[in-house]
């Protein structure tokens, strides 16, 4: 829980860095067969959707999920 808080604080803040660690995270859970209903990945791109990353949120969303 901490970790998302700081994660969320880094996003939110604009750190580039962290977006990108964001989205491949995502794609990590993606790689290893996760659904896109999986409440990690509807966090990550809500997170992402919700701080103005809303292009990166969509490309993720159209990834190849089970």
């Amino acid at each position: 829980m901490k970790v998302q808080s700081i994660v969320a604080v880094m996003v939110a803040s604009g750190n580039s860095q962290m977006v990108n660690e964001v989205a491949d995270e995502v794609y990590n859970l993606n790689d290893c067969g996760t659904e896109l209903d999986d409440a990690a990945v509807q966090f990550d791109i809500w997170l992402l959707e919700s701080n103005g990353y809303g292009e990166k949120a969509q490309e993720l969303r159209e990834l190849d999920w089970r």
